[in-house]
């Protein structure tokens, strides 16, 4: 079931400064509609206050986002079928700071490129704490793990359908912290992320996923 209800965490661990913070961590949480639960949908049709068979309070969604615009906080949300169609939206298009949302991205495109050997203890150590906690450092050694890493995390985000996925590797605590970003393209993304992670992988990715620590 979708959960309706955007909770919002000010104690982000990416490095930048307490403004830019609280405009992305706003920004990133209200994602979490596109996150929870959307990756199962594969209708393209919905019923009014239905996505898929999940129950969904549109006028809700729309009043909590609209709640959080203010001065130059751009909130969005959207909500995407397995195929790419949105079925819920608000402010779907507008860019921001990617922050610790694109951790996901580092997650799908290190396991495609590992898609039929193991994931040694110290890469999984690394990829846990990236994804559990959301630890900067355990992201970057990710990224340094990656071959070609700007090549590969471009390719995986126009798999997933991000066409206005905007790659930045300038942040000094997070390689990808400043990353440009949309809520549909993340919406998109988390649609089908479980079938861009290799199978052989795809139950321990999608593990971690589900047991982000809300902080």
């Amino acid at each position: 079931m979708l959960k309706q209800n955007i909770k919002i965490n000010k104690n982000d661990s990416s490095s930048h400064s307490e403004g830019f913070a609280h405009i992305s961590i706003i920004y990133i949480l209200v994602f979490a509609i596109a996150l929870i639960g959307t990756y199962s949908l594969v209708s393209t049709k919905a019923r009014p206050d239905y996505i898929g068979n999940n129950p969904f309070n549109y006028s809700a969604a729309n009043a909590r986002a609209k709640q959080f615009n203010k001065g130059s906080a751009k909130v969005g949300y959207a909500v995407s079928t397995r195929d790419g169609v949105l079925v819920a939206s608000y402010n779907s298009k507008s860019k921001n700071y990617s922050a610790s949302i694109t951790k996901a991205l580092l997650l799908v495109s290190y396991l495609r490129q590992h898609p039929e050997s193991s994931i040694s203890s110290a890469a999984s150590t690394q990829l846990e704490r990236m994804i559990i906690i959301s630890d900067n450092e355990s992201a970057n050694w990710v990224y340094n793990h990656i071959n070609g890493p700007k090549n590969s995390i471009k390719t995986t985000a126009r798999a997933g359908g991000m066409t206005s996925f905007k790659l930045n590797t300038s942040d000094q605590g997070y390689i990808l912290g400043q990353s440009k970003v949309t809520s549909k393209d993340f919406a998109k993304f988390f649609a089908k992320i479980d079938l861009m992670i290799p199978s052989k992988h795809r139950n321990y990715g999608m593990s971690l996923l589900a047991n982000v620590n809300d902080r």
